[in-house]
C-alpha cells in the first residue's frame, strides 16, 4: 500500500487523535466521534475546561467563577448523562441547576437513607412553587463515570426545589475533584468523613437549612494539604474545634457561620492560619458573635485586631458589621429602660488608619461610649491621610452623648441615672425612635 492509498484515519493513532480533541469544547468532540476509532480517542480525551461556551448565557456566569462543562439544567440533560458519561469520561466540570426559569423541573431517584417522602407542597402554592411533573425519575448514578471530574456543583435558588434525597456515595468517589458545591440541597445527607475520597479538594462550599450535613471538623483534616476554601454555613450538626484547621497550609476561606464548631479566638497564634483571609465565626466559639463578661471584651478584641492586622477580614453569626453583644444571662446584664438602651454592644472602629473599639447600645445617632484605642498614637499632621482621620474622628465622637465620659458599660446604678437625666430632657418622640432603630439593629 502506498502512502497515497493512506486516509486521516489510517495514519493518526487513537493518542494522536486524542491530543487533537483536547483543543475542541465537549460538543465538538461528540460530533467528531465518526468512528469506532476515534470514539475511543474521545473517550481518552482530557476535555478542556470550558471557556464563554456560547450556549452559556450572561446569567449564569453571575453563579459561576468558571463556565460549567455541561449545565445541568432540565430532564433532557440529566438523562443524557447516561450515554455522555461513556462517551466522554474525561469531562472535568458538571453542574447541576434544578429549577431555572423557563425550565420544567424532575425528580430524581432517591438515594440511600431517603428516610420518608418529604410533604408535598400545597396545591395554593403550586403557581410559586410548582411540583415536578410525574415523570420516571432520572437516576444520577452515571456521574460515577466522569472519572475525570474536577468541578461538581448541585445548586438551586430554593430549598424545596431540590431533589437530591438522601446519601449518594459516589459524589464522594472522584480523586480529581477540585470544587464540590452543594446549596440549599437540604435533602441531601452526607458525613464530613465522606470526604476522604476527594484527596485533592480545593474548594467545599456546603449550605444546607435545614442541616443534613454531619460530622466532625477533624475529618477535614485528610485535605490539609489541598484545601483553599471551605464553606459550611448553615451545617447545624457539624461540630469540632476550629484549631484542628490552624495548620492548614493553603487555606484562606473559612466560614463556619451556624455551625456547633468550638474554639477560642485569643487562642489563634501568628503562626496558625497562615493563608487565611476570610474567617466567619460560629456563635459557639468564644469571641464569636457573644460575650460572657464585660471584662471579657478586651481581650476578645484585642485578638481580633491582630486578625485584622494580618489582613483577614472577619463576620460572625449574623451580625454585620463585625460586632459582640453581651449574653443576656451574663451576670453584668441588667433590664433596659424604655428611654435609654444599655451599651451592651461592642464594635470595632476605624478613623483613617487607627483601630480602636467600643460599647454601644447600636443607635448610630447617640448610644456610644468613649473610644478605646488599639493604635495608640494617631498620625501626625504631615502623613498621607490625616485629615481623613480627623473627619473620622469627629464622626465617632458625634455618637458619644449619653454615656460621654464612659468606656465600658456604666452600673446598673449609673445607668438608671442616666435613663432619668435623659428622661428629663427628653423633647420629643425622637428618643423613641432612636429606641426602636437600635432594636431592629440588634435583631
Amino acid at each position: 500500500m502506498t502512502t497515497e492509498n493512506y486516509t486521516i484515519d489510517d495514519m493518526l493513532g487513537t493518542d494522536t487523535l486524542s491530543i487533537i480533541f483536547g483543543y475542541l469544547n465537549w460538543k465538538d468532540i461528540l460530533r467528531a466521534r465518526v468512528s469506532k476509532k476515534w470514539q475511543e480517542a474521545a473517550r481518552q480525551t482530557q476535555v478542556p475546561m470550558a471557556i464563554g461556551d456560547e450556549a452559556f448565557q450572561a446569567e449564569d456566569v453571575y453563579f459561576y467563577d468558571d463556565p460549567p462543562d455541561i449545565f445541568v439544567q432540565n430532564r433532557e440533560t440529566a438523562v443524557a448523562l447516561a450515554w455522555i458519561s461513556l462517551a466522554l469520561p474525561l469531562l472535568p466540570s458538571l453542574s447541576f441547576d434544578f429549577y431555572r426559569p423557563g425550565q420544567t423541573r424532575y425528580s430524581v431517584v432517591r438515594g440511600e437513607d431517603a428516610g420518608p417522602e418529604p410533604e408535598s407542597i400545597p396545591a395554593s402554592l403550586h403557581s410559586i412553587f410548582p411540583p415536578p411533573p410525574v415523570t420516571a425519575p432520572v437516576d444520577l448514578s452515571p456521574i460515577a463515570n466522569f472519572r475525570g471530574l474536577r468541578h461538581l456543583r448541585f445548586r438551586t435558588v430554593a430549598p424545596d426545589w431540590c431533589r437530591l434525597i438522601g446519601r449518594y456515595p459516589f459524589f464522594f468517589e472522584f480523586k480529581n475533584l477540585e470544587i464540590l458545591e452543594l446549596v440549599n440541597a437540604h435533602r441531601l445527607k452526607f458525613d464530613l468523613a465522606d470526604l476522604a475520597g476527594l484527596p485533592n479538594l480545593q474548594r467545599l462550599r456546603v449550605e444546607l437549612f435545614p442541616p443534613c450535613c454531619t460530622g466532625n471538623l477533624e475529618s477535614v483534616r485528610v485535605l490539609r494539604r489541598s484545601l483553599r476554601e471551605l464553606c459550611l454555613a448553615k451545617c447545624g450538626d457539624i461540630h469540632g474545634s476550629i484549631h484542628d484547621l490552624a495548620d492548614f497550609p493553603n487555606l484562606s476561606i473559612l466560614n463556619l457561620i451556624g455551625t456547633q464548631v468550638t474554639g477560642d479566638v485569643y487562642s489563634i497564634s501568628s503562626a496558625d492560619f497562615p493563608s487565611l483571609e476570610t474567617l466567619s465565626l460560629s456563635r459557639e466559639m468564644y469571641g464569636g458573635s457573644e460575650i460572657d463578661r464585660i471584662s471579657d471584651a478586651e481581650r476578645i478584641v484585642l485578638a481580633t485586631y491582630f486578625l485584622r492586622k494580618r489582613g483577614i477580614s472577619l463576620s460572625s453569626d449574623w451580625t454585620y458589621p463585625f460586632s459582640w453583644w453581651l449574653k443576656s444571662d451574663s451576670p453584668d446584664h441588667y433590664e433596659s429602660l424604655p428611654n435609654l438602651r444599655p451599651p451592651f454592644q461592642v464594635e470595632l472602629v476605624d478613623a483613617g488608619p487607627r483601630i480602636g473599639w467600643r460599647w454601644t447600645n447600636g443607635s448610630r445617632i447617640d448610644g456610644g461610649c468613649e473610644v478605646n484605642w488599639l493604635d495608640s498614637d494617631p498620625p501626625s499632621p504631615s502623613e498621607n491621610g490625616y485629615e481623613k482621620y480627623l473627619q473620622d474622628v469627629e464622626q465617632i465622637q458625634s455618637n458619644v452623648v449619653f454615656y460621654r465620659g464612659y468606656n465600658r458599660p456604666p452600673t446598673e446604678q449609673e445607668y438608671r441615672a442616666l435613663s432619668e437625666s435623659k428622661y428629663n430632657d427628653d423633647n420629643g418622640g425622637n428618643d423613641v425612635l432612636d429606641f426602636w432603630a437600635g432594636d431592629l439593629l440588634e435583631e
